[in-house]
């Protein structure tokens, strides 16, 4: 959808810092590694595609499987999304560039922690 309105919209575009435009690029190039980050960017399949990211893969499983309604718990989506992540980050094929970064799990749940704190 965003895609589609900065197409149309181009002057509205704004750069992005990494906490809200993480790809799997910034894995390959090893930037942004040490930044907590509140989005993922899933270019190139990476949320689909069996294989080709599965740390990117894991969390678009475990927010497939959460159901958003009045009572939604936070805690158990973060304890979820963390299992999924180190799973993921152990399964036999872990040389995707993501596994590059060794703290991508802690990364990726530390702003839903920091929201579970305030």
């Amino acid at each position: 959808m965003l895609n589609v309105y900065f197409y149309h919209n181009p002057e509205e575009m704004r750069p992005l810092s990494c906490d809200w435009n993480f790809t799997r690029n910034k894995c390959q190039q090893g930037i942004c590694s040490r930044k907590a980050f509140s989005a993922l960017h899933g270019v190139s399949h990476s949320f689909m595609e069996e294989g080709r990211e599965p740390l990117f893969r894991s969390v678009f499983q475990t927010f497939e499987n959460t159901e958003l309604t009045s009572n939604f718990d936070l805690r158990n989506l973060t304890k979820r999304l963390e299992r999924g992540l180190n799973n993921a980050k152990y399964a036999k094929n872990a040389t995707k560039a993501c596994f590059r970064i060794p703290n991508f799990t802690e990364l990726a749940v530390m702003r839903l922690k920091q929201k579970l704190r305030s």
